[in-house]
């Protein structure tokens, strides 16, 4: 590139016969000269440097326009990470939803569960009863005393296992009052989470649909910003965006890339400074400009 610039410098001021002498003794043809002269250099450079911009658009211009189009872009793309997220918060919700419904049934299958208990444990102690009833009508009826004293084990035994019966059941009902006011409350719980998960869904609803309003305005705004912006910088801003993801544009901090936070040359520094032409990071590719 330097040598083809170098070259074309050259051939203008050999055909230049005021080569030498002052602007002012060199009249019109020195100027015609030095103005076909600036031209070629612009084009020169324009193909042969793509830092610099085209002629009609100032590199403050063009960083100002990338740097605008890249601020809308990001704005796009929180909006589109945010439309993106809301299936996977409505999936969270209802699982927390259905979380809360399996609780209420195991509360309320647990409280099912010891009323059964209480019933079988009165039945059983009807049961035992009803062979003591037996056992005492037998007792009239037996003719020696080892029948009789036979009888009274039952009976004792029988009467002890109705004790013991009777105490668990007592247990048990007590339990079943704790189970039943923990099933009461999940079933309100599940009621009002239901109530709330049905308004943080049509909430939801409401924001997924103000941001695809908001998105479709952009859209509509980026193609006015970029009808006016520089087609070869555009293409490159947004293959370098595609290749980093976050900031194709961004700022010398401190002497360093404010991408990849490298540090830079002086002269690429330098460069950026006075905004001649626009540089670019040689590790990560972003461009960079001075603030």
């Amino acid at each position: 590139m330097a040598a083809a610039s170098g070259a074309a410098v050259a051939a203008v001021f050999v055909a230049d016969p005021f080569v030498g002498k002052p602007e002012s003794e060199r009249g019109a043809p020195f100027r015609g000269a030095l103005f076909c002269f600036r031209r070629l250099d612009d084009r020169l450079l324009r193909a042969y440097d793509p830092g610099v911009a085209r002629r009609g658009a100032p590199v403050s211009q063009t960083m100002d326009q990338l740097i605008r189009i890249q601020e809308h872009d990001r704005r796009a793309a929180r909006l589109r990470r945010e439309r993106d997220s809301i299936p996977q918060r409505r999936a969270q919700v209802q699982a927390a939803l259905a979380d809360l419904g399996q609780a209420r049934e195991e509360a309320e299958q647990a409280w099912k569960s010891g009323v059964a208990e209480a019933h079988r444990l009165d039945l059983e102690v009807e049961g035992l009863r009803e062979r003591i009833r037996r056992f005492q009508a037998q007792q009239f009826e037996v003719k020696s005393n080892d029948d009789y004293r036979a009888l009274v084990r039952e009976i004792e035994e029988h009467e002890r296992r109705v004790r013991e019966l009777e105490d668990r059941e007592l247990e048990q009902m007590e339990e079943n009052e704790v189970l039943r006011a923990r099933a009461d409350a999940r079933k309100k719980a599940l009621t009002e989470d239901e109530a709330a998960v049905r308004e943080e869904e049509a909430a939801m609803d409401l924001r997924a649909a103000r941001i695809e309003e908001e998105l479709e305005a952009l859209e509509a705004e980026r193609r006015e910003m970029v009808a006016s912006a520089d087609p070869d910088w555009l293409h490159r801003y947004e293959r370098i965006l595609d290749h980093v993801g976050d900031f194709a544009v961004v700022p010398i901090e401190n002497g360093t890339c404010g991408g990849c936070h490298m540090k830079l040359p002086p002269q690429v520094v330098h460069d950026a400074k006075r905004a001649e032409s626009i540089s670019s990071c040689a590790f990560c590719g972003r461009l960079l400009y001075w603030r």
